[in-house]
């Protein structure tokens, strides 16, 4: 229930409140508390004896997983925009300043999967029937790893972006 209530109702709380380093930390805390179910359901998706469907669902939940984090961080494009019209700094000034490395990451498809280190043999053994479903289980080893990389970085850029806001903004 209270992750519900974090996961829901925090984004929406004031961005001050919202970018206090304790409550950056809670905040990976409950969100790193979802990687091992996560992790889970890219290994059941993975073991369906269809090929590619394992690297298909890897890169989908990583995505996915990745995108969820930097709502729920403050940093994606939306909350961007909302932090520049709050503090009354413009928002191409605001972008460049944070420098959000995630942003750039998953714009770019080979990036990406370089930051993830996603071993390429996991996702040539899932495109050949019968092998792709005995690989599946390495997904519960690398997609951990790789959540934990991404929201490492995701909680990063909202720090810095935390003190670019305090750095720039004039009431």
């Amino acid at each position: 229930m209270i992750l519900l209530y974090v996961l829901n109702v925090v984004p929406q709380m004031s961005a001050v409140s919202m970018i206090t380093d304790e409550f950056l930390e809670e905040k990976k805390n409950v969100l790193k508390s979802r990687i091992a179910l996560i992790a889970a359901g890219g290994s059941l998706a993975a073991a369906l004896p269809i090929p590619g469907t394992g690297y298909a669902a890897d890169i989908a939940i990583l995505k996915g997983e990745t995108q969820f984090y930097r709502e729920q961080l403050g940093i994606d494009d939306a909350s961007m925009a909302r932090h520049s019209e709050k503090y009354k700094i413009p928002v191409n000034e605001l972008r460049k300043d944070a420098d959000v490395t995630s942003a750039k990451i998953m714009a770019d498809p080979l990036n990406y999967r370089e930051f993830l280190d996603i071993p390429f043999s996991r996702h040539v053994l899932d495109f050949v029937p019968v092998l792709n479903t005995i690989v599946a289980p390495s997904s519960m080893v690398y997609i951990p790893d790789a959540l934990e990389r991404i929201l490492n970085l995701c909680v990063a850029e909202a720090r810095h972006l935390k003190g670019v806001i305090l750095e720039k903004y004039k009431p």
